[in-house]
């Protein structure tokens, strides 16, 4: 009978530890996920910073050309007429949009 209850507590032992390695495992694989997710969210916000940075510095560079362009034009216009804004800027700078870059 000896036998069998030290076989019976060798099997619970092993199971016990079956269990509580099952248990690790599955406690670091969370955790290792949890820090990919977290890195891949900083990634995509700063992937995001990065995209909205360039699409605005792209913009103001071609506000900053339309300015400097219309401000070319209503020099001319007043080294030909004397009288500053009185003329109309050229099409293709009234029609500038920032879409239009």
């Amino acid at each position: 009978m000896e036998a069998a209850l030290w076989g019976f507590l060798g099997a619970l032992v092993g199971a016990s530890a079956s269990i509580a390695t099952s248990w690790l495992n599955s406690r670091h694989e969370m955790a290792r996920q949890h820090q990919a997710d977290s890195l891949e969210r900083i990634e995509r916000a700063r992937a995001f910073q990065r995209d909205n940075l360039l699409e605005l510095q792209q913009l103001l560079q071609g506000m900053v050309r339309f300015s400097a362009r219309a401000q070319l034009e209503d020099e001319r216009a007043f080294r030909q007429s004397g009288e500053w804004g009185k003329a109309l800027l050229s099409e293709e700078v009234m029609q500038w949009t920032p879409s239009s870059r």
